[in-house]
């Protein structure tokens, strides 16, 4: 997997996560005057995958349903399917 790619296509390719925490926050610009407006929402997702034994567990960001970052936990993980 690579920055920048669709959640659809994770899914289509990795199936659903192991664990998934979805936030929507309110996406603000500043104007003239040194205050902030709202112009929007945000989706922000985070999905953990379980890589099987003897792999660290994926974690994926997504901000607005394009993956944003992969990151690794640290502790092996003993369940779950090779995703990666």
């Amino acid at each position: 997997m690579r920055v920048g790619v669709p959640a659809g296509y994770i899914l289509s390719q990795c199936g659903p996560p192991a664990n998934q925490t979805i936030q929507e926050a309110t996406a603000r610009v500043g104007t003239a005057f040194g205050s902030s407006r709202i112009v929007g929402l945000t989706l922000s997702e985070q999905w953990i995958y379980e890589r099987g034994w003897g792999r660290f567990p994926a974690v994926l960001y997504f901000l607005d349903g394009t993956l944003r970052r992969i990151e690794y936990l640290p502790h092996r993980s003993d369940s779950g399917s090779d995703l990666f």
